[in-house]
């Protein structure tokens, strides 16, 4: 399952308009986002290392 952030601007811009919460809304999708990035980030770090162990590094 991908995360755009069409598909999170998309759901903001909806509650933005039903509950009529315009910057709320969009606060907590760039938070959630946020969040997603850096839990990548430090995933693919965290498996570089991994690999670096076993001798998989780049030259």
């Amino acid at each position: 399952m991908i995360i755009t952030v069409r598909e999170l601007t998309a759901a903001a811009s909806s509650l933005s308009s039903t509950y009529f919460i315009p910057m709320e809304a969009f606060i907590v999708v760039i938070g959630f986002y946020w969040l997603i990035s850096i839990g990548l980030e430090l995933f693919i770090k965290m498996i570089g290392r991994f690999g670096a162990k076993r001798g998989f590094e780049n030259a």
